[in-house]
């Protein structure tokens, strides 16, 4: 369970089954919600979560006063004309980061603030298209301590020229794990300035990129491949985990957007909702029987009579079978039957245990067991 407060936890249970509320948990509900302009003052850098893309875009394009921002570095190739060009770069600063490969045009960074993601920088470490986190630190750096980058491909390699990285962001993410490799190569730049840098910030630098634009001609575009997530989709939200969210509810919504935008916040006391109206009022506590709710309860109740037999619930079973050991022993005249402690050893494969982790720390089995590596 994501949430660390049962009453909540247990809310949103009832939620995601289309159960109808209580009263006291109605009212604990509604006792969240905030007014759109009590957030901008008091919660001004939390997550908003919207239903349209619509509502996203129009928050994210002035939320705040930029500290810094960031044109991308465009240039073309491919061309015969400059009429070409100038044709083609009107069309460029009209398409969509997701068109522009997640390079954005134009990037407005504020300290403080969440920034996604919008490419796969490292699978691996953990540093992947959605992954979000607040900007920490924007560092200017000096001559000495520019470098050189080159494209994300050997082909770009070879067609790119040599661009000079001026700034670093530093981004603080949720989850240890997130960046974690690149951190471990960052230290040494970190170590030389502990008074404004930190050990726990991962450095984003600056990537390149071709965007067609039709013909042989091509934008080679240079970014940081992050754009403002100060308000995101809810369905852009899952998967994700924070720890105070702005949830713009709407009683039009349908009960399955509701659970999954409450249940993104770890507990209670970070959910700030708010409406269009202000009337304050949550609609979402009376039940559904809407056929999609209707369909998710029976199949959990068919899962609940038909159970997967598992590799863990096999050697649970196992473990727990009554092995008893007659002894002749007697006590009061009567024959007494003891039960016998036994002892059960097994090969274990670790391979990959990293990647199973937390598969393993679920296993109500593996979670018990005494390991004895060589």
């Amino acid at each position: 369970m994501r949430q660390s407060d049962s009453t909540f936890s247990e809310i949103l249970t009832k939620i995601g089954n289309g159960e109808r509320l209580g009263t006291e948990q109605i009212a604990l509900i509604e006792s969240r919600f905030r007014s759109s302009a009590w957030c901008k003052v008091n919660v001004p850098a939390t997550v908003r979560l919207f239903h349209r893309n619509h509502d996203v875009d129009a928050y994210n394009n002035n939320p705040f006063i930029p500290e810094f921002e960031n044109i991308a570095d465009d240039k073309m190739i491919g061309y015969i004309t400059l009429t070409e060009v100038a044709t083609v770069r009107r069309n460029l600063h009209k398409i969509s980061v997701v068109e522009s490969g997640g390079l954005p045009y134009s990037l407005k960074l504020a300290v403080g603030y969440p920034y996604m993601i919008t490419m796969n920088l490292d699978v691996e470490d953990g540093l992947v298209n959605g992954a979000i986190g607040t900007l920490k630190y924007i560092e200017y750096l000096t001559e000495d301590e520019q470098v050189t980058i080159y494209g994300t491909t050997e082909e770009d390699v070879e067609s790119s020229t040599r661009i000079r990285k001026r700034v670093l962001l530093w981004l603080e993410f949720p989850n240890p794990s997130m960046g974690q490799l690149c951190r471990v190569k960052a230290k040494p730049h970190v170590m030389c300035k502990r008074d404004v840098l930190d050990l726990r910030w991962t450095p984003i630098v600056t990537r390149a990129d071709n965007i067609p634009l039709g013909g042989n001609i091509k934008n080679r575009r240079n970014q940081f491949p992050v754009v403002s997530a100060s308000a995101i989709t809810i369905h852009k939200s899952q998967g994700g985990t924070f720890d105070e969210v702005v949830f713009n509810y709407d009683k039009s919504q349908q009960i399955q957007l509701v659970y999954v935008a409450l249940s993104r916040v770890t507990s209670i006391d970070g959910l700030y909702l708010t409406n269009d109206k202000d009337d304050f009022k949550f609609y979402h506590g009376r039940g559904s029987t809407t056929p999609t709710v209707k369909d998710i309860r029976d199949e959990y109740d068919w899962m609940a009579n038909h159970r997967l037999p598992t590799l863990s619930m096999q050697a649970r079973a196992f473990c727990k079978r009554d092995v008893l050991a007659e002894r002749n022993e007697y006590q009061g005249g009567y024959l007494r039957r003891r039960r016998q402690l036994i002892l059960i050893v097994s090969a274990f494969n670790a391979q990959s245990l990293v990647a199973h982790a937390r598969d393993i720390e679920s296993d109500n089995i593996l979670t018990k067991l005494r390991l004895y590596g060589n």
